[in-house]
């Protein structure tokens, strides 16, 4: 199973990308993240083979990743004044 995330570098993204990265039928996860305020730079992960990191934002993806199976989205604001400023 091929896995998309994004905002796997965040709280809740992180985990759920440890997760699935001990998963069997798992053969990877590409995590799009564009490494804001809210991103992890280092996870226990980084150097499993299973694992991508794209630096970029989601809002820049011109094309997916071809043969992608689950695409999971973690990407957000965390603070709801920058969503109403951005807004």
């Amino acid at each position: 199973m091929k896995i998309m995330t994004t905002g796997g570098r965040g709280f809740i993204g992180s985990h759920f990308v440890e997760k699935i990265l001990g998963m069997n039928n798992v053969s990877s996860v590409i995590d799009y993240d564009c490494m804001t305020y809210a991103a992890s730079k280092s996870l226990p992960f980084d150097s499993n083979p299973k694992y991508e990191h794209v630096n970029e934002n989601i809002q820049d993806i011109q094309r997916l990743p071809p043969n992608i199976d689950y695409i999971v989205n973690f990407a957000a604001e965390s603070h709801v004044d920058n969503s109403i400023k951005d807004g």
